[in-house]
C-alpha cells in the first residue's frame, strides 16, 4: 500500500474514532461517519438504513445524491431487497452487480432511475417560455382534479384498465386499437406509480406551466387519445 493511501485510511479512522467520542448525538455520528467513508469511497449516491423494531422495517436514516428526498420516506420489510436480507439474517454482503441478485428490490430501483425523480429532486428545470419540468406528487386523478380520493381513483383505474384491454381486443379497426391502445398505456403508467412507487399512492407530475394543473405524459396520453377516440366516434357516425 501507498503511503498516500495508507495516510488517508488512517485519517478515516482518526476522525471516525473521534466522533465517537466527541458526541452523545447518534445522528450527528452516524452522518460523520458516513460522510468519511464517501470521502474515501466516493461513491455518486449511498445510505444508511436503520431497523424500525417496533414496525419491523428498515428506512433511510441518511440518503445522499441525486434521490436522496426520495428515498428517506421510502421504508422496506425486513428481508425485503438486499438490505432487508442482511437485516433478517445478520450477514454482510458484497455483491458487485446488485441487478443481478434475485433479492434486488426493483421497486427501489424505479425510484432512484425515473428521470423525472432523478434529476428534479435538486430543483426546476426551465425548458422554454413558461413551461418548466418541476417535481410534484398527485394523490388525485389526471392534472391534480379530485385531490385526496387516491383509494377511490385505484379503483375506478382498475377497473378502467380492465374495460380499455376488453375493447382493444374488440376493436373494430387498427386505427381504434391503437388510440384506444394511448389510453391503456396512459392509465396503466399512473396505476403503476399509485401501486409501485411508495408515495402513499400519488403520481409524480413534472410538466408545469404555472397556469395549469401540473401533469405528466401519462395524463397527456390519456387526454389525447380520449380526444381522437371522440373524434373517430363523430367521423364514424357521420359516415354512417
Amino acid at each position: 500500500i501507498d503511503d498516500s493511501l495508507y495516510d488517508q485510511q488512517l485519517s478515516i479512522f482518526h476522525d471516525v474514532a473521534k466522533a465517537l467520542t466527541s458526541s452523545l448525538n447518534l445522528d450527528s455520528i452516524l452522518q460523520t461517519i458516513m460522510d468519511k467513508v464517501a470521502a474515501y469511497f466516493k461513491p455518486d449516491t449511498w445510505s444508511l438504513l436503520m431497523v424500525d423494531e417496533p414496525k419491523q422495517e428498515l428506512y433511510f436514516a441518511i440518503a445522499v445524491g441525486d434521490a436522496a428526498d426520495v428515498l428517506k420516506p421510502v421504508r422496506l420489510r425486513i428481508g425485503e431487497g438486499i438490505a432487508g436480507w442482511v437485516a433478517k439474517h445478520g450477514e454482510p454482503l458484497l455483491i458487485p452487480d446488485v441487478y443481478t441478485d434475485p433479492r434486488f428490490a426493483k421497486r427501489v430501483d424505479q425510484l432512484t432511475k425515473w428521470w423525472a425523480v432523478d434529476r428534479l429532486t435538486t430543483g426546476t428545470v426551465h425548458v422554454v417560455w413558461r413551461l418548466d419540468f418541476s417535481l410534484s406528487y398527485n394523490t388525485g386523478s389526471a392534472f391534480s382534479l379530485f385531490q385526496g380520493d387516491t383509494g377511490i381513483l385505484v379503483v375506478v383505474a382498475v377497473v378502467l384498465v380492465a374495460v380499455l384491454l376488453v375493447m382493444v381486443w374488440r376493436a373494430a379497426t387498427l386505427g381504434r386499437a391503437v388510440i384506444l391502445g394511448l389510453i391503456l398505456g396512459g392509465a396503466l403508467g399512473n396505476l403503476c406509480d399509485r401501486f409501485f412507487r411508495g408515495e402513499h399512492g400519488a403520481v409524480v407530475d413534472y410538466v408545469d406551466f404555472h397556469f395549469f394543473p401540473s401533469f405528466n405524459v401519462a395524463d397527456s396520453c390519456i387526454t389525447v387519445g380520449c380526444i381522437l377516440l371522440i373524434l373517430s366516434i363523430l367521423f364514424e357516425g357521420r359516415r354512417a
